[in-house]
C-alpha cells in the first residue's frame, strides 16, 4: 500500500496498515506485497547529494527486516530523522467524531502505540493540545472514519535532498476509528499497535515480511517485537540517506 513519488526534489513515500479481512483472528498472505502496493518500488533512486552506496553485503547483516525491499527492488534508499533530533514531540488529539469517553480511551491508546518507540533512538513526547507558545510539534496525529482499501493508518513521508544533508518530514500522519470490514469501532488495543506501525514509518522502517512483526503490512501482530526493535536500531546505525544495491 505504498508507493514512491519523484516530484522535483521531494519525494513522498505513503505507508499504510490494512486490516484482514477475516472476523477471525486475522492471517495474511505471507508476501507483504501484491503488485507493488505494500513496499515502495524504488527502481531509479532519486540523487542525493553526498549520500553512501552500499552493496546489500555491506548493509544488511543483521539488521532484521531492514533489507526486506530488496526483494521487491532493485535498491532502497535509508530514511529517516537525523541523529541529533532530540525530543521528538508528537500532537495526539482525540478523535472528535466519537462520543467524548470514548474518544479519550482511543486517544491513550494512540499515544501508547507511539510512546512504545520512545528510546528508540531518541524520547518521544506526545502532547494533547497543539501548543499556545507556537511550539510546532514534528508529528501530527489525524483521525478519519475511514482510509482507503482497507487501512486502520497511514503514514506519509516527505524527504529532500540537500548538499548539507536529508530533510526529513511526515507529512501526514492518520488513524481511523472504525473497523473497514466489520461493523464496530476499533479497540484500543488495534488503535495501539496500529499507532506503533505508522509511529515505526514516521521514524523511517520498512515494511517487515514476518507477520510477528509490527511492521508487517497486514494487523497481524500483538506487540513490538524484538525484530521491531532491532530494525530500528539498524535504521539509525546507518548513514542518512544511504542507497543500498541489490
Amino acid at each position: 500500500m505504498s508507493r514512491f513519488v519523484l516530484i522535483l526534489a521531494v519525494a513522498l513515500i505513503t505507508f499504510g496498515w490494512a486490516a484482514s479481512r477475516s472476523r477471525a483472528t486475522p492471517t495474511a498472505a505471507l508476501a507483504p506485497c501484491v503488485e507493488g502496493e505494500c513496499l515502495p518500488a524504488v527502481q531509479e533512486a532519486p540523487p542525493l547529494p553526498g549520500s553512501v552506496t552500499l552493496t546489500r553485503d555491506q548493509a544488511c547483516g543483521d539488521t532484521g527486516y531492514l533489507c526486506s525491499e530488496l526483494a521487491y527492488a532493485d535498491s532502497l534508499r535509508l530514511l529517516r530523522w537525523p541523529n541529533d533530533q532530540g525530543t521528538l514531540v508528537v500532537h495526539v488529539p482525540p478523535p472528535t467524531h466519537e462520543r467524548r469517553e470514548l474518544g479519550r480511551r482511543l486517544q491513550r491508546a494512540a499515544a501508547r502505540g507511539i510512546l512504545a518507540w520512545s528510546g528508540y533512538p531518541f524520547p518521544i513526547r506526545v502532547v494533547e493540545r497543539a501548543s499556545a507558545k507556537g511550539e510546532n510539534p514534528d508529528v501530527v496525529i489525524r483521525w478519519s472514519l475511514a482510509l482507503d482499501d482497507g487501512r486502520l493508518g497511514q503514514a506519509r513521508i516527505a524527504w529532500r535532498g540537500r548538499a548539507s544533508g536529508v530533510e526529513f518530514e511526515v507529512t501526514d500522519f492518520a488513524l481511523v476509528t472504525k473497523h473497514p470490514y466489520q461493523q464496530r469501532t476499533l479497540s484500543e488495543r488495534e488503535v495501539e499497535l496500529t499507532a506503533a506501525h505508522e509511529m515505526g514509518h514516521a521514524l523511517g522502517l520498512p515494511h517487515s515480511e514476518s507477520q510477528r512483526d509490527v511492521m508487517y503490512p497486514e494487523n497481524t501482530a500483538s506487540h513490538l517485537s524484538a525484530r521491531d526493535f532491532r530494525t530500528m536500531e539498524a535504521v539509525y546505525r546507518m548513514a542518512n540517506g544511504a542507497l543500498v544495491l541489490r
